[in-house]
């Protein structure tokens, strides 16, 4: 009876310490006065700011700051790449050599942001030789870029491009070499042998490069790792999987201080709630408790409707 008193005290203990020890957010640790990157990471950032020199003056528009406040008369004024000052219309309080620029008539408002997007993705017409050159789909990179920044949209979240070509582009525009929104890349889409993305994937496959196939709980979390030491932001992953596969990769991901967003649909929601997913992308087919869940435990979604315009207009 004794010896049955202390294994089972021993267990106890041990899942005691076990979930002591589960990972917290790796974030926790710095010092709260350590300046850092404000990508997922949080990289300890130099001390020297951002951007270009030079003060910038937005003058003469309507502001629009999303607070929940009514737009309203104001002058911005930014200094390098951040915003330093909300100014009445009638104030001047910036430096003498600032560029000024008028923007009446307009409304000033925070950048745009696309929670998702696949900036190598092919285009219609494409052969498949130019849809898979590394060099081409670069280039279609670089173009989406300029037509994002154009249009208002200052942050993009790619959820899987080809090879590394998202973390080359996220450095190039950090390090403004190269004109485009801030980048917050997944890397490559991990899903299950054959899964979403993977039906016929081959070297000749549009999706080839962009696509990690795993199988098993271990390679799933390998996925997460290489993906984790490429320099990715987020963890995309996309049905099919098994339950054991996706909390494997959650875990790991969380581990490493970064969030998972699932690309899924029916009851495979269902499992990625149960996993502790994140972000689920798209409205694809889940049911009224699942939204439930979603909402009671903080599981966000990004409503895209590009799948149904695929799937209904080109694909039938």
């Amino acid at each position: 009876m004794i010896g049955r008193i202390q294994t089972a005290f021993i267990l106890a203990l041990l899942a005691t310490t076990l979930v002591a020890q589960k990972p917290e957010d790796r974030r926790r640790a710095l010092d709260p006065t350590t300046k850092v990157s404000d990508d997922p990471r949080r990289v300890p950032a130099p001390p020297e700011p951002g951007g270009p020199e030079g003060w910038i003056v937005l003058r003469g528009g309507l502001l629009f700051d999303a607070t929940g406040a009514a737009a309203r008369g104001a002058t911005v004024a930014i200094e390098r790449n951040r915003i330093a000052k909300v100014l009445p219309p009638e104030s001047t309080d910036w430096p003498p050599e600032a560029r000024l620029i008028d923007v009446g008539g307009a409304t000033v408002l925070p950048g745009l942001i696309d929670l998702h997007t696949h900036l190598t993705y092919t285009e219609p017409g494409l052969s498949a030789d130019i849809a898979l050159d590394p060099h081409h789909a670069t280039l279609r990179a670089v173009e989406r870029l300029r037509y994002y920044i154009e249009s208002g949209i200052t942050s993009v979240r790619d959820t899987a491009s080809a090879n590394d070509a998202p973390f080359r582009l996220k450095e190039w525009v950090a390090a403004n070499r190269l004109p485009g929104p801030r980048i917050f890349a997944a890397g490559q889409l991990i899903t299950g042998t054959g899964g979403h993305g993977a039906e016929g994937l081959s070297p000749r496959s549009e999706a080839w490069g962009a696509i990690r196939e795993a199988s098993g709980p271990d390679d799933w979390r390998e996925a997460v790792r290489e993906q984790f030491k490429k320099g990715a932001d987020v963890i995309k992953v996309a049905s099919h999987f098994s339950k054991q596969e996706l909390r494997a990769a959650v875990d790991e991901a969380h581990a490493l201080g970064l969030k998972v967003t699932c690309d899924c649909e029916t009851f495979y929601v269902d499992w990625a709630i149960e996993a502790g997913v994140d972000c689920i992308e798209h409205p694809l087919p889940r049911t009224d408790q699942a939204i439930q869940r979603m909402a009671e435990k903080g599981i966000q979604a990004v409503p895209t409707l590009i799948p149904y315009i695929y799937i209904f207009d080109q694909w039938g």
